[in-house]
């Protein structure tokens, strides 16, 4: 609200702002629910009927939502859950049981709601949370509470089809306590040793539910060895996948060496570069600064880009920081990655040297994505490096025009424009063809598209 309306809203006595509100009330339901949980605020029953109703209207629902509504939905989600929350200080059982009671809506809401932005999952994820607070404050408070929260966790956990309930048992450290999350650990872990014995070949989601379960357990008390343990119980031999996800939950719980030791080996090489970014953290983590300083050469090495060079640099002894930076330049020029050895240029300033690249490797210009390209055509024509402007400049007009790609006939025309923009600083043009005998090849191959030519004039 701008200042000035605040400070005239403060000056209004409270008839005006009764009828002011009174004016207000039936033009909007959104409105209309603001005005009710301010009005109601202080009656905590009143309040918590007012919020039930809500709730189950969310499952009475049938009219479809669409991605776009899905936001302006979970909007009203998130102001409920806010509003079920002003119910916890007064009346954690309340609070816990709407909830509940907005959580067992989730089947009804994800059936009729494209959900493909998450927003509405989030707010769910959200739910869980209150759910969480509002069980242990009840516990916590004077209020009688018969419920076993353990099989409470338990049974939701086990029964989640749309993973509304995922991250449950990992929050519920405060709620059960350690000793209640172990005995959770060993009922999973026999259910896991059970089900595996009986496994077909097939998948099992029973299975996998008891081993998420405690994945779930070992994430709530911090324990790296369950973790482990959960994956292993009947997966002696983990995949890649796998070892990086323990290697993850290692190193949050500042465990580098347990870590290292599922980073160790031969990865796939589609992993290679994750594999090499764990192990990165894992040895500066455990202050391995020699096996930091080798890991960080060799993948320079490998790949010299500049972010490499960058973290080699910050690892590297004094005595050969000069040395390095003196050789980056010829090191990226040498790659056979143009996007490795042009973006690394332009961030050393080597601008003539990233358009000779481009200008010797014009093959490769196909590997580049089409804003990258679009990016360096217009960094090489403010630098002046004319003969690497022309030839992405091209590259990047023939392309719209080849695919016929209509709606890009605007960037292709703009292109050429900078084209004859370049051509008054070009007296040769050495292996390019000129622009008059591009321009003569152009209208060959593309002159029936009069919406393109159109707009050159």
């Amino acid at each position: 609200m701008k200042a000035d309306l605040k400070e005239l809203l403060a000056q209004l006595k409270q008839p005006e702002l009764r009828a002011l509100v009174e004016s207000l009330y039936g033009t909007d339901k959104e409105v209309d629910n603001l005005i009710e949980v301010a009005v109601l605020a202080s009656d905590t029953q009143a309040l918590a009927k007012h919020l039930k109703k809500r709730v189950q209207s969310l499952k009475r629902g049938s009219r479809f939502i669409s991605y776009h509504e899905s936001f302006s939905f979970s909007a009203t989600l998130d102001q409920l859950i806010e509003q079920i929350e002003m119910l916890l200080p007064e009346d954690p059982r309340v609070a816990f049981e709407l909830a509940d009671l907005f959580m067992t809506s989730h089947g009804k809401v994800y059936d009729r709601c494209d959900d493909s932005g998450g927003c509405v999952g989030d707010a769910y994820r959200d739910a869980m949370q209150l759910w969480l607070q509002a069980a242990a404050a009840w516990q916590a408070g004077s209020q009688p509470c018969k419920l076993d929260w353990a099989d409470e966790v338990r049974k939701r956990y086990s029964d989640n089809s749309y993973a509304v309930w995922d991250f449950l048992i990992a929050g519920s450290l405060p709620l059960l306590g350690e000793s209640k999350l172990h005995d959770l650990a060993m009922h999973f872990e026999k259910e896991v040793k059970r089900l595996g014995k009986n496994k077909s070949d097939g998948y099992s989601s029973v299975l996998a539910n008891a081993k998420s379960g405690l994945r779930g357990v070992a994430v709530a008390l911090g324990d790296v060895a369950m973790y482990e343990r959960s994956y292993l119980i009947n997966t002696p031999e983990p995949g890649d996948l796998i070892k990086e996800d323990i290697a993850k939950f290692c190193l949050s719980r500042d465990d580098a060496e347990s870590a290292l030791k599922w980073l160790a080996g031969e990865w796939h090489l589609r992993f290679k570069d994750r594999q090499q970014k764990l192990t990165d953290i894992a040895y500066s983590m455990s202050g391995r600064t020699d096996d930091l300083l080798k890991l960080r050469r060799d993948a320079y090495h490998n790949e010299p880009g500049f972010q490499r060079l960058q973290a080699l640099l910050e690892v590297v002894p004094e005595a050969e920081k000069e040395a390095l930076q003196a050789q980056a330049q010829s090191r990226a020029s040498a790659s056979e990655d143009i996007i490795v050895a042009v973006d690394t240029l332009i961030k050393l300033e080597a601008l003539d040297a990233a358009g000779a690249y481009v200008l010797q490797h014009p093959e490769l210009i196909k590997q580049v994505t089409y804003h990258a390209l679009a990016e360096w055509a217009v960094l090489f024509e403010e630098g002046s490096e004319h003969l690497a402007a022309v030839l992405l400049y091209r590259e990047l007009m023939l392309e719209i025009l080849q695919a016929g790609r209509t709606k890009a006939y605007r960037h292709a025309a703009k292109y050429y424009k900078a084209l004859e923009r370049l051509d008054q600083h070009l007296d040769d043009y050495q292996s390019l063809v000129s622009q008059a005998d591009f321009y003569l090849a152009l209208q060959e191959c593309h002159g029936r598209k009069r919406s393109f030519w159109s707009l050159l004039s």
